[in-house]
């Protein structure tokens, strides 16, 4: 049975054509779920500024944080057409957004508390008997 799936002929199951070549021919993305095309010029460039201003917290000559370069870019995204707005409103997960801001007011209170100072306090600076291989345990733990 698995004979029928894989010949000699044609290595590729059965939804790929075999190849018109002795190279390898790659399939075509309708054929192939888990490769994409650029549709747009723009999606590159959009993709690569929208990351950039996402990772690092503040750049010196951008000074907006990730939250304001998050809407920028996704504004951009639709001031550019790679994203019609239909496209763009029915791509946001609102349970993901409810968790993302709830996980960020938690974290502004615990601050404002100094809940993460007593901790560093207690467990890391007033620890008398910190060792090296103690020290890595707690920072293992504590992450």
């Amino acid at each position: 049975q698995n004979s029928a799936l894989c010949t000699s002929d044609n290595p590729f199951p059965p939804s790929f054509p075999a190849p018109s070549s002795p190279r390898l021919a790659l399939p075509s993305p309708r054929q192939h779920p888990t490769m994409f095309t650029v549709e747009h010029p723009a999606q590159i460039p959009v993709f690569i500024i929208a990351w950039l201003l996402i990772v690092k917290e503040r750049w010196d000559f951008c000074p907006i944080g990730r939250t304001a370069g998050a809407m920028v870019m996704g504004a951009m995204t639709v001031i550019v057409q790679t994203l019609g707005p239909e496209e763009a409103f029915d791509a946001i997960e609102y349970g993901t957004l409810a968790l993302l801001w709830g996980m960020m007011v938690l974290v502004e209170y615990l601050k404002d508390d100094a809940l993460f100072d007593m901790f560093v306090n207690s467990v890391f600076v007033k620890n008398q008997n910190l060792t090296p291989t103690r020290l890595l345990w707690l920072v293992s733990i504590s992450c």
